[in-house]
């Protein structure tokens, strides 16, 4: 059974596109309710990373949905580019310190950015039986999503 990967995006756009990203994403919704399957866009053949399950739509252009394992930044690329807008999305799946941030401008030419924290990262976050919490370096938490965090802040603070 794997692990799921919460994936929060919100789409940037004219109203138009914005409105055309809503509408496959209420089909993909539609099927997912009968299928009880994960969901890809009808238009896209090929799925580059992962099945979009449990899919809920939060405002115009802003989504929450799980993925198996890992984000899919690259299929939301493919939706992006078919319909000119931009998108910026968090993830997360903290069994195994998944956690990170996309972002693709279609008016820029860098492409999608993809920061993620990586092993290196978090291979110092410690946990204390003692007192139910996590530690790195200084940092006590209840909560290890509060310590990847600030981790991710401090490691990507030129994009804040």
């Amino acid at each position: 059974m794997p692990n799921w990967c919460s994936n929060y995006v919100s789409f940037e756009g004219s109203e138009e596109n914005i409105r055309k990203v809503d509408e496959i994403f209420e089909k993909m919704i539609q099927r997912q309710s009968i299928s009880s399957q994960g969901e890809k866009p009808a238009f896209q053949e090929e799925i580059l990373e992962g099945y979009y399950f449990d899919i809920e739509k939060q405002d115009s252009g802003i989504y929450s949905y799980e993925t198996r394992w890992a984000p899919n930044p690259l299929d939301l690329e493919v939706i992006a580019r078919h319909f000119n807008v931009s998108f910026i999305v968090e993830f997360e799946e903290l069994g195994n310190y998944v956690f990170g941030k996309a972002k693709f401008n279609i008016d820029e030419t860098d492409g999608l950015q993809i920061m993620e924290l990586d092993h290196n990262d978090t291979s110092d976050i410690l946990y204390d039986e003692e007192d139910d919490s996590f530690v790195y370096k200084d940092q006590k938490s209840e909560s290890d999503r509060e310590i990847l965090e600030q981790i991710f802040k401090d490691k990507f603070d030129e994009y804040y």
